[in-house]
């Protein structure tokens, strides 16, 4: 996610690290795309967030990640066309009667699709989420 798009797609790897221990939101600081484009594969899910004023990037972005054969969950706001290269478009309402753009429809999306993976882990991503209880209980963190 770029722009509003980073701080949401922040919070949604925080909670997908609970059960999946591979998840990356990109750009980090420093860091250029590339970087983590060229680990993409089709084993693994990509979710684009193109929020209103996409980058300039956004199109050759999502021909990258349709090129890797990567599964492609693209979130926009309602003024984007339904694009043929996602698995699933997800299309937010953020339109607003004041000046800031209101992100809570993309929120609650998120938060469907972390509760989705959550409840479709496998035991592996359970036994992950206990072993981090476990740690966090024996270093104090809770």
């Amino acid at each position: 996610g770029f722009r509003a798009g980073h701080s949401i797609a922040d919070y949604m790897r925080w909670q997908l690290t609970q059960v999946i221990e591979s998840v990356v939101s990109i750009p980090g600081g420093g860091e250029t795309l590339g970087e983590h484009l060229a680990s993409i594969s089709n084993d693994d899910c990509v979710i684009i967030l193109g929020l209103r004023r996409r980058v300039a990037a956004t199109a050759a972005l999502l021909d990258y990640v349709a090129s890797t054969r990567a599964a492609l969950a693209y979130v926009t706001d309602e003024s984007v066309e339904q694009d043929r290269r996602a698995h699933w478009h997800f299309r937010c309402q953020t339109a607003s009667t004041g000046p800031m753009f209101n992100h809570v429809s993309v929120m609650a999306l998120c938060h469907i699709l972390v509760m989705r993976s959550i409840e479709l882990s496998t035991g592996k991503g359970r036994a992950r989420l206990r072993r981090i209880e476990a740690a966090n209980e024996l270093i104090g963190e809770l």
